[in-house]
Parts: C-alpha cells; structure tokens; sequence
C-alpha cells in the first residue's frame, strides 16, 4: 500500500483536477511505511526486499533489493488494480490520473526513481532494465526501456543514479486493468548477493531539470 504522505500527496492532486504541476514532482513511494505495496518477482533468480535505513534519497528509508546470483533477473515490482479484490489501488489511480493527464497533453510527464549501488559489487558492464506493464482488452508490456549502463570509472563508495522515462514511451489504453512497475538487473558479480537500493519514484514533468544521457536517462546525484 501507499505510505500515509503518498495518499495524502494524491489526494491533493486529485482536488487538483488529477495534474501535475509543471513546477512540482508527484511522489509515489519513498518506503517511509515499509515496503509499500512492493514484491520480489523471483524471476530467474532467487532474492528478496526489504525496508533500509541505508542509501534513502527521499526520506530516511530505501527499498533494499538484493539478487542471490548474477544474470539477468526481474527484482522488485508493483502493481495495481482494483475490481472485486483490488491490489495497491492507490497506485492504480495514480497510474491511471497521470497517464490520462500525459494522454491530454503528449510530453508532459515522465517517471523517475533512484538506484544507489556499490561498484565494488556490481561490474561496470551491468545494466538495469525498467518494465512498465498495461492491461486492457489486450495485455501490453514494454520491457527494457530504460537501460542504463552502470560507469566502470566511478571508484569508491556507494553511487546513487537517477533513471527517468518519457511517459510518452508507453501506450496508454483508457481501459487498463492494471499498472506494473519491475525492476531488473543484469550483470556478472558471481555468485555473492548483490544489492541495490531503490528510492523516490515518483512523477516529473517534462522536460527535467537533470539532462537525459540517452533512453531512460542517466544523472549521477552524489557520491557517499
């Protein structure tokens, strides 16, 4: 489910008239009450998640992610829906506000998250992968459309990145059954766990402040 300060930060929008302001981001999780909603796929690799006081950009908790063996796994994920056993309904009518809104005005929005992860952990040569997934009177789902290669060249602590994609990359079918966000990682660490920590997703209005490097977009924030 939504933290309290994510349903509070919809609702506003929803008095609002379902917008995002062209000045002001649209929080959708920041793990401040737990894991939000948010599941590990066990797609191709066993691993987990779990809350962290370690690496938050947003707040004072992150979402741990930790993948048991490399290789190309999907890791965290979220979805909506609601009907007569609803899911994460909070985040469906989100979903659903701020794709209509990018609907009205093409090029609008874009969403946004934080990864934070170790070098020393992670080769140079691993990517992330983000999937966004919509249902309706047919099932879409857009894989890989944001992948980042992680910089070999940057030595020392943890490194926090931020991935960010044009809503205008995805189709939105007014009559979506559900709205999936999943993370994945691919890369070659051996067998040792690895773990990365993701933050502040949220919704931001185009274009960003940060400058995009490419698809799915690159902006080093800071070095701990």
């Amino acid at each position: 489910m939504f933290g309290e300060r994510n349903v509070m930060a919809l609702a506003a929008i929803a008095v609002a008239g379902l917008t995002v302001s062209a000045s002001a981001d649209m929080l959708l999780f920041s793990f401040e009450d737990g894991v939000e909603g948010w599941e590990y796929t066990g797609w191709n690799a066993p691993g987990s998640i779990a809350v962290s006081p370690l690496n938050a950009t947003e707040g004072a908790q992150s979402l741990a992610v930790t993948v048991d063996i490399s290789g190309f796994s999907w890791t965290a994920t979220i979805e909506g829906f609601r009907g007569d056993t609803p899911k994460n309904p909070e985040f469906f009518d989100a979903m659903a506000a701020v794709l209509a809104q990018e609907a009205a005005r093409p090029g609008s929005l874009a969403i946004a998250y934080d990864i934070t992860y170790d070098p020393a952990t992670i080769p140079g040569g691993t990517f992330l992968n983000n999937s966004f997934s919509l249902q309706g009177p047919d099932f879409r789902q857009i894989d890989g459309v944001a992948v980042v290669g992680l910089p070999d060249d940057l030595a020392g602590g943890p490194v926090t990145i931020t991935v960010q994609e044009p809503l205008s990359t995805f189709v939105a079918d007014p009559a979506s059954g559900f709205y999936r966000l999943t993370l994945g990682v691919n890369g070659d660490w051996g067998r040792a766990p690895m773990t990365m920590y993701l933050d502040n997703v949220r919704i931001v209005p185009e274009p960003a402040s940060l400058g995009l490097l490419g698809l799915g977009g690159l902006a080093l924030l800071r070095r701990r």
